[in-house]
């Protein structure tokens, strides 16, 4: 179909927008939009942007992971919304870690475009001045959130020169095979081991739970895209194309029934 990623771009920027603003409008609807902006920037970036010819040996892979959680913990974009409002699991906040996300894709599958360093300076430049900002209104204490932000932005910055290669990150893929899965399940699954896990209150407890949420949430995701999702897909693409064979057949079948009706009366 190749529709025009800008023109989904902003109906979809539009219902996430009304989300936040209008606490009426349905918020899964609202939800959902949200995150497919995340999912529309990837496929932009495969449409749009090829890979290099020249690919970096390394770029910093931790550095960005803690510039991703200092922007997700400070949630920026609720300070300049300055509304109250926190709807939904997903919204309109969690667009302040786009730039870091696309920054991470672009760097591991080696996709630069013109305006990738403005791209890199934002990354920074969002946790930088929110840290900024609650030093001079002295907030930087008032929050265990804010704390933790603060410090994964200067350890980000500390550890910029930290280099990960590319190919380390392939023994990963695994991971990569069954992440949609994985981020489905994995909210659903601690919620229910905090609700019925039968040993809770110690350290070595919440260890040891975390290892049975991480095997069953692994265990469960691995089954669903490796097993059930290709089974699911075959059926749709065979049935799929049974359906265009069989309707290509009528259509042949009634022009040879037109022409013999035609040769006929002739």
């Amino acid at each position: 179909m190749r529709p025009k990623i800008l023109d989904l771009f902003l109906g979809d920027l539009l219902i996430s927008v009304l989300g936040w603003f209008v606490p009426l409008f349905p918020q899964f609807i609202s939800g959902y939009a949200s995150g497919w902006i995340f999912w529309l920037s990837g496929l932009l970036l495969s449409w749009k942007v090829p890979p290099s010819s020249q690919k970096k040996s390394g770029f910093s892979f931790i550095s960005y992971l803690l510039l991703f959680n200092a922007t997700n913990h400070f949630f920026t974009c609720k300070l300049i919304s300055n509304d109250p409002v926190f709807p939904g699991m997903v919204s309109l906040v969690d667009l302040t870690i786009l730039p870091i996300c696309i920054l991470i894709i672009c760097e591991i599958t080696g996709r630069y475009f013109s305006g990738f360093i403005y791209l890199y300076l934002l990354c920074f430049l969002l946790p930088i001045f929110h840290l900024v900002w609650i030093v001079l209104n002295g907030q930087v204490f008032q929050d265990p959130q804010l704390v933790a932000a603060s410090f994964f932005t200067i350890l980000a910055i500390l550890l910029l020169k930290c280099e990960t290669s590319a190919n380390d990150l392939k023994k990963m893929t695994f991971m990569g095979r069954i992440s949609y899965a994985f981020y489905l399940l994995h909210m659903p699954i601690a919620i229910l081991m905090h609700k019925y896990f039968p040993w809770q209150g110690t350290v070595l407890s919440f260890l040891l739970g975390v290892l049975i949420w991480l095997v069953i949430t692994i265990t469960l995701s691995s089954f669903l895209e490796l097993v059930v999702q290709p089974k699911i897909k075959y059926y749709l693409s065979t049935s799929l194309l049974l359906e265009i064979i069989a309707r290509r057949t009528m259509a042949v079948d009634t022009v040879s029934i037109e022409l013999k009706k035609e040769v006929k009366s002739n």
